[in-house]
């Protein structure tokens, strides 16, 4: 049977992508001593260090898709995937580990193919009679790889440190799930 990956922008698309925001932090830190951001590209020092680390946590987006899919493959040849769900939690830490900004996290699972829901409100957040998960946000591949009759979701849980406190990661747990028939 063969798999189908989905892929949202082609490769060349990428490439583009990432070759403009190369120049524009090139341009950035080329003329670091000019904070007008005249000849930077439009970008002022702070601008260039969020450029960056969206860069880096776009190209960690991209590992951690192509570490996912080496583990799937893994998984799907050894029979260990499950309709109950198989931990992958290991495969994902390099990428997206406790610690990590909450902003940071979303932008490396985003750019790795997830969907991200928004976080729940924060008039939510004083409630004692919700579960601490409650409060998690559940990013999302699905279907991650399909194989009639059979589908493969992806699931990144970040938890954060308190409710409604969406700054750092405190936990961050990794799943597959096979539904079908």
């Amino acid at each position: 049977m063969l798999l189908q990956r989905k892929t949202f922008f082609g490769r060349g698309a990428q490439l583009a992508i990432s070759a403009l925001a190369y120049l524009n932090i090139g341009m950035a830190l080329a003329f670091p001593h000019n904070q007008t951001g005249q000849g930077t590209g439009g970008l002022r020092a702070g601008e260039v260090h969020m450029a960056m680390n969206t860069t880096k946590n776009e190209a960690r987006g991209q590992a951690l898709k192509s570490e996912l899919w080496k583990v799937y493959e893994e998984l799907k040849a050894a029979g260990k995937l499950s309709p109950a769900g198989t931990d992958v939690t290991q495969s994902v830490l390099p990428f997206v580990s406790p610690g990590n900004s909450f902003e940071d996290a979303e932008t490396t699972l985003r750019a790795a193919g997830f969907t991200i829901p928004p976080h729940p409100k924060p008039e939510l957040a004083n409630d004692p009679n919700k579960p601490r998960d409650w409060y998690a946000v559940v990013a999302r591949i699905s279907p991650f790889a399909e194989s009639f009759p059979f589908k493969v979701s992806a699931y990144v849980t970040l938890l954060p440190q308190s409710p409604g406190n969406y700054t750092i990661v405190e936990k961050v747990t990794a799943r597959f799930f096979v539904s079908g028939p």
